[in-house]
């Protein structure tokens, strides 16, 4: 959804789907004062100032224009703005740069999507990962999206089998939602071998697995105003994941754990070395030498 002045280069009017137009109605006076012209998806007749914009595309031809029409001049430059959910406060417009647009179409490629499959989609097109996420990510890679306009936890799995669907983009709700559905026969014949999302809480991700199959979960987090997002690839949920980062830490962290067991092989169970400069090697630090290098009597 996009908000500008009419005959803006590169700021979009608002639009808005015929279901949500009513809402819109009465503000059309305060926008036509302030110069703001409104498109409203598929057909219909409309207020002045309002502009239906099925009948444009009819029109449209499907020949590319010349680059300069279309060519932002600026990839920094606002390409849409993009409505919160409203989590921390009222939904508010972030904004959202064509450069970042144009990144959003390797996020399927990330998380080992590819041209064959087919994936699922029932999030609002209003919101970041519906849109450009999804929609935006199945561009990037060439791959079929089949979209939902609303989501429906009864008839999923008959969905995916119906279309053929191998990847599902979740919000956490979702995965929940499909979860505490009464157990149905059938409900590991699917195709589906990648879900991606983010919100997933840890008890649902096991009973999700434990339930329909091995389907693989990637784990994303991001902001529509943030510029990183962070990806768990490992195929561990929540407290899990957090273990294997104990036991595989990293090398700050061993040096840290080192410098606070004082590197006592009696305390550590790693195997420590030591550089002997004489030899120009590393040499085991056994209880004797650690000894030696306590008291002083020997330098490293």
């Amino acid at each position: 959804m996009g908000w500008g002045q009419q005959g803006g280069p590169s700021r979009p009017p608002p639009s808005f789907s015929p279901e949500l137009f009513g809402s819109v109605e009465p503000l059309l006076p305060t926008l036509r004062e302030d110069g703001v012209a409104v498109w409203v998806l598929g057909r219909g007749s409309y207020p002045p100032g309002v502009v239906a914009l099925q009948e444009l595309l009819d029109e449209a031809s499907d020949q590319l224009e010349p680059e300069d029409v279309w060519e932002p001049r600026d990839m920094n430059e606002t390409c849409l703005f993009i409505f919160t959910s409203g989590t921390t406060g009222l939904p508010k417009a972030a904004r959202v740069s064509h450069l970042k647009s144009v990144m959003c179409l390797n996020f399927y490629e990330l998380v080992g999507a590819s041209r064959g499959d087919v994936v699922y989609l029932a999030l609002p097109l209003y919101h970041m990962a519906g849109a450009l996420l999804g929609v935006v990510g199945c561009l990037g890679i060439g791959a079929t999206c089949v979209l939902r306009d609303k989501f429906s936890a009864s008839t999923f799995w008959d969905d995916c089998r119906a279309e053929g669907v191998t990847v599902f983009q979740y919000i956490g709700e979702l995965c929940r939602y499909l979860v505490n559905q009464p157990q149905r026969p059938g409900e590991r014949q699917h195709g589906l071998r990648l879900a991606v999302g983010s919100g997933l809480r840890p008890d649902v991700w096991r009973s999700f697995q434990r339930r329909f199959g091995p389907v693989r979960i990637v784990e994303t987090y991001g902001m529509s105003e943030g510029n990183v997002t962070l990806f768990n690839y490992t195929g561990f949920g929540g407290p899990t994941f957090e273990e294997r980062l104990e036991v595989t830490e990293t090398f700050k962290q061993r040096k840290l754990r080192l410098a606070r067991e004082g590197a006592d092989p009696a305390l550590v169970p790693d195997p420590l070395f030591v550089r002997d400069e004489p030899s120009r090697s590393y040499i085991p630090l056994d209880p004797q030498l650690w000894e030696r290098l306590r008291d002083g009597h020997l330098r490293i």
